[in-house]
């Protein structure tokens, strides 16, 4: 009988993920503006809030940085000046995937296309 095994540990004696990482968010911003050029006087509420969910979900904060990295790269947000790119977009848990895996596309050449 199944309720009899007391090898079947509790929901409640298992072990809950420890969030090993915290977030300085005046770091963070302060990257955030070396990075993109842009001045930033107050850190959103709601961009916390993600940015915390993504350190939860398992995020480094070196992840954290390389995304942002990845996105200002990005053809799209060059050509339209970075103006979207803001703590709030980039923390998105969607967007935040994106630019996580995020690698520019190199343009095919015409020699590439012979291989």
């Amino acid at each position: 009988n199944v309720s009899n095994n007391t090898n079947v540990p509790k929901l409640s004696v298992l072990p809950q993920k420890e969030v090993k990482e915290t977030i300085d968010f005046e770091k963070l911003k302060e990257f955030f503006m070396k990075v993109t050029g842009k001045k930033i006087k107050v850190f959103p509420d709601k961009a916390k809030k993600q940015f915390n969910n993504l350190i939860k979900a398992g995020y480094t904060k070196e992840e954290i940085s390389q995304t942002i990295i990845n996105c200002f790269n990005s053809q799209h947000h060059r050509d339209t000046g970075h103006k979207n790119l803001t703590l709030e977009f980039i923390s998105r848990e969607d967007r935040f995937a994106f630019y996580y895996e995020f690698k520019e596309k190199k343009q095919i050449t015409k020699q590439n296309e012979r291989l």
